[in-house]
């Protein structure tokens, strides 16, 4: 990450944990569109696969199962992501659901006493670095600059959830929509080093982009009749802090869709004989060699 998100934020990111709840029981997210749920109702659901568990079945059956069962560790990254897309989406709620934390310097007194009233002040909102403020303010301006940008946002709803049995092989199915321009029209907001055309199309193939646009774009189809287009609004976390957006084209949606057909298939496949194995499920060796640029 840029140092404009750094700043010696060690210290800050490291006091960034919310204090512990106790578990609670989520109930299963129902069939169809659901609107204001919460991501941690979201996430906390066990009754259907996400784009994310799906991509871990195209690793291994094991990789999947191990995503079901280990929660997902926060990141940098994941906080930096949610707080972006707080502030963008939905700016009327983003004050009292984050808390900016200011630099403190927790190994001396006075900087235990400052960081201990900030977490009071947080009141159980999830925190982040101050100096992650910047950053996010100009992405913000340069997406109200950018004309495609700009009228993607103008109107539409954010975080929105769809849910749906895949006619096919019986898994149940969900997404939740970034931002729903319209039953046409969807647009999902990624952070990224680079947000060039070449460099953002290498992680649409490396971190699998195209397997999520499928499915989600499957999901509104199935509960809606519409097939609608995929956007991406990319925005840069370095400085100049810039918003590219491109839409998916077809080719790029059908890749997505055959990854996501043979995730499910080998899911359910896997259900059906109770087994998950780990990559080599044979237990045979493959023979390896340099890749073509080394």
């Amino acid at each position: 990450m840029s140092s404009d998100l750094h700043d010696d934020d060690t210290e800050t990111m490291e006091a960034c944990d919310v204090p512990a709840t106790p578990a609670r029981e989520v109930p299963d997210i129902p069939f169809g569109v659901t609107r204001g749920m919460s991501n941690e109702d979201y996430h906390g659901d066990r009754s259907a696969v996400s784009s994310t568990q799906l991509k871990r079945m195209l690793i291994s059956p094991a990789h999947f199962l191990s995503g079901i069962t280990d929660p997902e560790e926060s990141t940098e990254a994941l906080l930096f992501g949610s707080v972006l897309h707080g502030r963008l989406l939905e700016p009327d709620t983003f004050e009292s659901r984050f808390f900016a934390m200011p630099k403190v310097n927790r190994a001396r007194k006075e900087g235990k006493q400052r960081y201990a009233e900030c977490m009071v002040q947080a009141a159980g909102r999830t925190v982040y670095p101050e100096a992650w403020k910047e950053p996010i303010e100009r992405i913000i301006d340069n997406a109200m600059t950018h004309r495609k940008a700009r009228e993607l946002l103008a109107k539409g709803e954010a975080e929105v959830a769809l849910v749906w049995l895949d006619p096919d092989t019986g898994i149940k199915c969900k997404i939740k929509i970034d931002w729903w321009h319209d039953a046409r029209t969807l647009a999902d907001v990624k952070s990224a080093e680079d947000v060039t055309f070449e460099g953002f199309r290498r992680s649409c193939a490396r971190l699998g982009y195209a397997l999520s646009a499928a499915m989600y774009c499957e999901g509104v189809y199935q509960l809606t009749g519409e097939e609608p287009e995929w956007a991406f609004i990319a925005c840069e976390k370095g400085r100049p802090n810039t918003v590219a957006v491109y839409r998916a084209m077809r080719p790029f949606l059908e890749r997505g869709r055959s990854d996501f057909r043979r995730a499910l298939h080998r899911l359910a496949e896997c259900r059906a004989r109770g087994h998950f194995p780990m990559l080599q499920a044979e237990g045979e060796w493959e023979d390896i060699d340099l890749p073509r640029w080394a």
